[in-house]
């Protein structure tokens, strides 16, 4: 695997994205949130355009507080100041780069700075505005309702971007950017089919079929090299089909006899 950025349908859709908030007309809708299902790129499509712009890249944790949102800024940032006034201030300096564009923030696993009514969310929104640059708060799908729970946080979206699930051209594409053995266009079909297109169980089949190409001497492989065989698998899957255990009977439950 060459573990290289390619550059999807979805990263085509975020710069779009960023460039609708680029050009927006109130300095105040500065927040782009990023929504889409497990697997489909988000971290690493945001994650690149980050590294390109000099963002900086924030991961929330579960229970994170005000007070660690402020660590971890003036550990990303080198800012020393204590005082909440001047350290915020010096943040907005930071941030506003006077000796070049305005540097970019970007919150990843965001449902976790929306704790005591979104205080993390609402520090670094406050922070974007004054220093005029764009937050990036990256979600999954399935957390994106939080997003709309505060007016003052959702009349603040200047765009929201959805990252979806890879076509098969764009399968096609990291596959064949991305693998160090040649494929075939109908064994690329099947590792599309079998990872429910999703990128991180696609690296996982190239790293299989590597493996696979390497032990039968050969730089190539088609579909029939592989015909049958599982090449990723589907944990998520799997445990939506296990079977579901019966609740004891109350009597055995709580050690009584019938």
């Amino acid at each position: 695997m060459k573990h290289l950025f390619v550059k999807t349908e979805n990263h085509r859709r975020f710069l779009a994205s960023v460039s609708m908030l680029e050009n927006r007309g109130a300095i105040e809708r500065c927040l782009l949130p990023v929504k889409g299902k497990p697997g489909v790129g988000k971290t690493r499509v945001v994650d690149n355009w980050g590294s390109a712009v000099d963002a900086v890249f924030l991961e929330g944790i579960p229970g994170m507080s005000l007070r660690y949102l402020k660590d971890a800024l003036k550990a990303e940032t080198g800012v020393k100041e204590r005082s909440g006034f001047a350290e915020f201030l010096a943040l907005v300096e930071f941030f506003k780069n006077e000796h070049g564009a305005p540097r970019p923030i970007i919150l990843d696993e965001c449902q976790h700075g929306f704790h005591n009514k979104a205080e993390c969310i609402e520090y670094l929104r406050r922070l974007a505005e004054k220093a005029g640059t764009i937050l990036v708060l990256v979600c999954h799908t399935s957390e994106s309702y939080l997003l709309d729970r505060y007016d003052h946080i959702k009349t603040r979206i200047g765009c929201v971007c959805e990252l979806l699930p890879p076509s098969l051209e764009d399968s096609a594409l990291y596959a064949r950017e991305q693998c160090e053995v040649g494929l075939d266009d109908a064994l690329i079909a099947e590792v599309h089919k079998q990872s429910g297109a999703r990128y991180r169980l696609i690296s996982d089949a190239l790293a299989n079929l590597e493996r696979i190409a390497e032990k039968l001497g050969k730089r190539s492989l088609v579909l029939a090299d592989v015909q049958g065989l599982p090449l990723c698998q589907d944990w998520e899957r799997a445990l939506k089909a296990a079977p579901k255990r019966a609740a004891a009977p109350l009597h055995l439950a709580h050690g009584g006899k019938k």
